[in-house]
């Protein structure tokens, strides 16, 4: 008989039509197979072709069941290879070949290339073999030919065949030897692939016996395609059946579809949505309507929306469940196995800046899966500040900090145990790593099980028990796969090759803590499981998120596709726009009332496009004249922010009305604890200090100083950036003019400069040590010179040969400064060196002083007092910002200066006063002469700030290379904003910048801490959501 296509709607269980035929075709052979594309669906037709009276004349199979059992039969004794094994010899394939040919490029042993290889050994290994590579085949393509070609001898030693191969040798059996009776009609039901192999299979039958093919309506082109292909083999072919419209066609009316506004609607809009059908199925009922029990969500991703509506439907008091599969890379237990791996081989391998600071590990040690306990937050916390604090740890050092965490925490657990009179748990943490350092994946593998078995579920996060089930069958699962390495004679390391892409099946559940008889069961399941279940066996169906981008139509061909096509021996498929319609039809056919949903927009505000049959269903919905969008109305949208976020969607929330202060306001009776005026130091108390550094911090913006010196946010890690490098520049420069004194040498002069640049080497070397080791050991902290090593606080630590290079980059720069300082201030030597004014007692604008400037030059007394200049270090290449011009200048002769006027307001800059309020303060400590307050560029080198008219009138010039602020200033030629000379000498610069920063910080003392930043100050501000932020 020919074989015979029919074309029609189908749904997963056979309509009595179908059974029909069946029985005919028992009645003709005696027996007959029905072939199914899943489980699922096999399980369903059993059942129907069972209450028919034909549940042992037929036999229900996929596939590929259908095959194994007939090799089972027919075959030459060899085993047919599953999926493990296919990919862990071929990941064996690769392994060899790579170390027979260890220069060569070609095909690397990853998971990639080894999925990529499965499919093509699965989908046609014998064709491959049989092919000619001198064709026009790529290099590449040929390297996949004889990777296939190596894969088939090791499948030999082993004793094992492809099912591909199988399927050609049983072909060719039954073309020589006749068909078995039994497979005398075979029926292939609801088909969306058919590989070349099957084919083959099917032509011996076809030609002896019955074949038949049951296909969708809308899968006319994969009839066609059929058809051609047996036509080819021999094969006549009847054909029954007309196609229908490329859309989705579903019986009744359309279903119901909703756009929910944005993500942060999504569960709420989705629950919502599944108690208006729930509702609509109960009105029905009670009018003497069917009512089918649960309802069932369908989900691109059953687990993610189980993890979003569980909590929700739980609150209402329905149970729920999902089920799923997930790649074990993608379990917690996967990805965090995974992760330690790639750390492992980077500290194996690379230099500490491709894994400094480590963050993977306070990751592993919070998990469930190291052992840790209930402790496992707080040593997770501490190990990584610790880490984050330096940067001084190798490898080796990184290992031996585990080491000791893990001693100390299993001593705590032996403790805790014998305090309650239990077994110790078994902490791992250390244990996991070392195995994956050694390439013992199982003993990894067996250690993080122990450790989750013995968890609480409470550490798995609010999932508990179903998260802890979960992992444990994940973990299981592996440890399957690295047994059947063994039994096959492989390593653990093939084993950990194809662990990445084991499939995981997932099981979740919850319910309310007082479960309810007749509350409903919800279902999440994805769309293929729910296309392949029988129609209206639920109340309700809702398919969520079925937006083009979970459902997408397009299709990135793989290398093993290319090949496949170039063979020709590509399969026979339905298009995905098929596939898709199929499916879609099916799922809405599983409710007795159904609606589909999406997300319009992402959460950036970006329109998210529906599924292409969600598209077909709003047209038909348009053609019948129904609303695009129904009950709109019930849909929660973005503005509901609590209801979205709340599981119970806001019901019995409580709504505080009573009145709240503004936005950065404190209330009155804070305000005294802004500046607490005393600080305890050894127990004893002692008056608390502001240094210039806050003063310029509030005056900048006073709630950026509210953060970061009241609230005192700071950085998580020690870095290689501005603030580290800064510091580093300013203990060379203190190092330095410590060596030209021990030198003799005082300052730097043109005489003396080959000297001094000696000196600069000197210098930068000992503190490119000291910061190496994170100590200072040189000059006054020398233990041969009776000094004690101090603790670096922000060293510069360099963890690569590119940071090495900048710490080297910083000498050359260092050197132009001592160049610069030859003739700097030439009657000038630098006196103070890092001064601290902490113990000093100083009061300035009111309040005490505390702070350190970097050095103080001086120059002798000229009649009022020992002269001297303050100078602040600046690791920067420009200090435009710094300039500080006579204000008087820019203003009308007689115009009185703001007593609020402070350098820098007048253009919206943050004003720098730092060196002008260390001025006024050593002057009052020591009676002595300000002649100037400067910022000394070390990467310019550039000097800017305010000094005294003597210094810019001196000859020699003090500062010959730059332009310093003079006082009184002089008009510059060509000056517009200039109107004449001004009239500000420095020491009343000084009066004046104090009594302004004095009223600044009256208001701060009265609560004033809402921000008001200048143009410059939000650059290095980490309030990145300030409303005010410029």
């Amino acid at each position: 008989m020919p074989a015979s296509i029919s074309i029609a709607h189908r749904a997963p269980a056979p309509s009595p039509e179908e059974v029909a035929r069946i029985a005919a075709a028992v009645e003709r052979h005696g027996r007959a197979t029905l072939l199914v594309p899943d489980f699922a669906e096999r399980d369903v037709c059993r059942r129907t072709l069972a209450d028919a009276g034909l549940g042992l004349a037929v036999a229900v199979e996929t596939p590929a069941s259908w095959l194994a059992a007939l090799w089972e039969l027919w075959g030459d004794g060899r085993q047919m290879v599953d999926a493990a094994a296919r990919k862990l010899l071929l990941a064996e394939v690769l392994c060899r070949h790579a170390e027979r040919a260890p220069g060569e490029g070609g095909l690397r042993e990853s998971a990639g290339t080894v999925d990529m290889l499965a499919r093509a050994a699965r989908g046609y290994l014998p064709y491959a073999l049989a092919a000619d590579t001198a064709g026009s085949l790529t290099a590449s393509e040929r390297e996949v030919l004889g990777a296939l070609r190596r894969y088939a001898d090791l499948l030999a030693e082993h004793g094992l065949v492809e099912p591909a191969t199988a399927a050609v040798l049983l072909a060719r059996r039954f073309r020589d030897r006749g068909v078995p009776a039994s497979e005398r009609f075979v029926a292939l039901r609801g088909t969306a692939e058919l590989p070349v192999y099957l084919i083959d299979l099917l032509t011996p039958i076809a030609a002896s016996g019955e074949v038949t093919f049951a296909l969708e309506a809308e899968a006319h082109d994969l009839a066609l395609d059929i058809e051609r292909a047996l036509r080819a083999r021999g094969v006549l072919v009847a054909r029954a059946g007309a196609p229908e419209p490329a859309a989705l066609v579903e019986a009744g009316a359309p279903a119901d579809v909703y756009e929910v506004a944005g993500p942060t609607a999504r569960g709420a809009a989705y629950v919502a949505l599944l108690d208006e059908l729930l509702n609509k199925g109960e009105r029905s009922s009670a009018d003497g309507g069917a009512h089918a029990a649960g309802a069932v969500v369908v989900d691109p991703r059953p687990v993610s929306a189980f993890r979003i509506l569980a909590p929700r439907l739980v609150a209402r008091g329905a149970a729920v469940r999902a089920e799923g599969s997930s790649a074990f890379a993608e379990t917690r237990a996967g990805e965090m196995l995974f992760v330690l791996a790639d750390l492992i081989k980077r500290l194996e391998g690379e230099e500490p800046s491709a894994w400094w600071p480590a963050p993977e590990l306070p990751d592993w040690m919070r998990s469930p899966f190291s052992g840790l306990g209930p402790a496992a937050a707080r040593s997770a916390r501490a190990f990584d500040a610790h880490l984050r604090k330096t940067r001084k740890l190798d490898a080796a050092a990184l290992l031996a900090e585990l080491d000791r965490l893990q001693s100390r925490e299993q001593q705590r657990e032996r403790e805790r145990a014998d305090e309650a009179g239990v077994s110790a748990r078994p902490v791992v943490m250390k244990p996991v790593i070392d195995a994956l350092c050694e390439a013992r994946y199982g003993r990894a593998l067996t250690l993080m099980r122990d450790a989750a078995a013995a968890a609480s579920p409470a550490s798995f996060g609010a999932d508990g028990l179903a998260a802890q089930q979960t992992e444990l069958a994940a973990l299981d699962a592996a440890l399957a796969l690295t047994e059947r390495a063994r039994e096959l004679g492989l390593s653990a390391e093939r084993a950990f090759t194809v662990l990445p892409s084991l499939r995981v099946r997932l099981a979740w559940a919850a319910s309310p803590a007082a479960p309810d008889a007749s509350a409903p069961l919800v279902e999440i399941v994805s769309l293929s499981t729910a296309a392949a279940r029988t129609s209206g066996s639920a109340s309700a169906v809702l398919l969520t998120d079925a937006d083009a981008t979970s459902y997408p139509l397009s299709h990135r061909t793989t290398v093993d596709e290319l090949l496949a096509q170039k063979l020709g021996v590509a399969p026979l498929a339905a298009s995905p726009a098929v596939r898709q319609r199929v499916t879609f039809r099916r799922a809405l056919a599983l409710g007795a009332r159904s609606a589909v949903a999406f997300v319009a927009h992402d959460a950036h505000g970006e329109e998210v496009y529906p599924a292409l049959a969600v598209s077909e269903l709003k047209a038909r919905r348009a053609a019948a004249g129904l609303a695009e969008v129904s009950a709109a109305a019930q849909v929660p949208t973005e503005s509901a922010l609590f209801s979205n976020l709340d599981p119970a969607g806001g019901a019995g929330a409580h709504i505080d009305t009573e009145p709240r202060l503004p936005e950065h306001a404190l209330a009155p009776e804070l305000e005294h604890l802004l500046l607490l005026p005393e600080r305890a130091v050894g127990g004893e108390a002692r008056p608390r200090t502001l240094s210039a550094s806050q003063i310029e911090n509030y005056l900048a913006c006073p709630y950026r100083w509210f953060v970061t010196n009241r609230v005192s946010t700071r950085r998580l890690d020690v870095g290689f950036g501005p603030i580290e490098m800064g510091n580093f520049v300013h203990d060379v420069m203190q190092r330095f003019h410590e060596r030209l004194r021990e030198a003799g040498l005082g300052r730097v002069t043109p005489e003396n400069l080959a000297a001094s640049l000696a000196e600069m080497d000197s210098a930068f070397d000992e503190m490119r040590a000291d910061h190496a080791r994170g100590k200072y050991t040189h000059g006054k902290y020398d233990r041969s010179r009776g000094g004690r090593p101090q603790t670096i606080k922000v060293p510069l630590v360099a963890t690569d040969e590119i940071e090495r290079g900048q710490i080297e980059a910083i000498r050359q720069k260092l050197r132009e400064v001592v160049r610069y300082e030859s003739d700097m201030l030439s009657i000038f030597i630098p006196e103070l060196l890092e001064y601290s004014f902490d113990k000093e007692g100083v009061i300035y604008a009111g309040r005490p002083l505390g702070g350190r400037i970097d050095r103080i030059d001086t120059a002798p007394d000229a009649g009022s007092g020992e002269r001297f200049v303050v100078i602040d270090y600046k690791n920067r290449a420009a200090l435009g910002e710094f300039t500080c011009p006579d204000p008087t200048m820019a203003r009308d002769e007689g115009e009185v200066l703001d007593p609020a006027w402070l350098p820098g307001r007048d253009e919206d800059r943050s004003p720098k006063v730092q060196t002008l309020i260390y001025a006024t303060a050593y002057a009052r400590l020591t009676g002595g002469s300000p002649q100037g307050a400067v910022y000394f560029g070390t990467r310019g080198p550039v000097v800017k700030g305010a000094v005294a008219a003597a210094l810019t009138e001196s000859e020699p010039p003090a500062f010959p290379h730059d332009a310093v602020s003079g006082y009184p200033g002089v008009k510059p030629r060509g000056s517009r904003s200039a109107k004449h000379d001004g009239t500000l000498d420095f020491s009343h610069l000084l009066t004046l910048v104090e009594h302004a920063v004095e009223l600044e910080l009256d208001a701060l003392e009265q609560g004033r801490i809402a921000p008001e930043p200048a143009r410059d100050a939000c650059t290095h501000c980490p309030v990145a959501m300030c409303p005010r932020r410029r």
